[in-house]
């Protein structure tokens, strides 16, 4: 299978051997003189003749068809009398009207269609906006959420402290009572015996 490049390249070969032998004819005296079937007239040259030969719309019938001839003659314009017939000339035209009406259908469906993904991508973008709104409050949730972790890890720390100082204050206060009672009944002891 060709890729686009392979084809448009191809296109413009077969392009340019069809007018390779062929000349470009760019004055009316090339054209009068052209005797070459292959020789086409220039575009700039067709405007001139198009525009001598139906430039007054109140020329006489008889001038119309002496230039009509005269464009005959030189090549410019082509009668091979293959002519069609008015029956076959409506065939074609009812071919070509179920042509258009099938070629507006075709356009009808494909602009719903286009309508449709155009709406579809509109909402994918919606959504990766908002993707990428929950992605910026996720990060500044994980941010609060280390920050709250940092002071609870502080507020630990200072409870252990404070519940630590009751603790130690007790301790010194239990060792205290404990002292004295132990001086008090070693002191009572020592009397007793007599020292």
């Amino acid at each position: 299978m060709k890729n686009i490049a392979e084809q448009i390249l191809e296109g413009l070969s077969k392009f340019y051997v069809g007018f390779q032998n062929r000349r470009v004819l760019k004055t009316m005296e090339e054209i009068e003189a052209n005797t070459d079937e292959q020789n086409i007239p220039s575009a700039l040259l067709l405007g001139e003749i198009n525009y001598y030969l139906f430039r007054e719309s109140y020329m006489e019938p008889l001038t119309r068809v002496k230039r009509l001839l005269f464009f005959y003659k030189k090549g410019v314009m082509k009668m091979d009398g293959d002519y069609i017939s008015r029956k076959e000339h409506e065939e074609f035209s009812a071919r070509m009207s179920a042509e258009n009406k099938r070629l507006e259908d075709e356009n009808n469906r494909q602009n719903h269609r286009i309508d449709d993904l155009e709406d579809k991508v509109s909402e994918i973008h919606s959504i990766a906006a908002s993707v990428e709104k929950l992605a910026v409050n996720m990060q500044s949730m994980l941010k609060e959420q280390e920050k709250q972790g940092d002071r609870l890890e502080k507020q630990g720390e200072r409870l252990e402290t404070l519940e630590s100082r009751d603790g130690e204050t007790w301790r010194k206060v239990t060792g205290h009572i404990l002292t004295t009672v132990i001086g008090i009944a070693v002191g009572y002891v020592f009397k007793m015996i007599g020292m």
